[in-house]
């Protein structure tokens, strides 16, 4: 149970964010030949995940959070997706 809310709440945030992005485009450079890159770095595949998409990820939750809640960079893992089952 526990791993699909992670997954399901990862999802929705990835949603938010490609949102969000469409909507301000200005804001990362997230962009080849003007095309946004978003999903290509989102599911790069090293755990470690890119240091600067982990922390432009944590910011953008604080921010949503009104920066009431901060965010450890370090402390994420980047998953493309969890397929637990029990």
């Amino acid at each position: 149970r526990c791993s699909c809310y992670y997954y399901y709440y990862l999802q929705l945030s990835f949603d938010i964010i490609e949102t969000w992005l469409a909507k301000n485009p200005e804001a990362v450079g997230c962009k080849r030949d003007g095309q946004s890159i978003f999903r290509e770095l989102a599911l790069f595949q090293d755990y470690h995940g890119l240091p600067a998409f982990k922390k432009a990820l944590v910011d953008f939750m604080a921010e949503i959070r009104g920066n009431k809640v901060s965010f450890e960079p370090n402390n994420i893992v980047l998953t493309r997706r969890c397929n637990f089952r029990q």
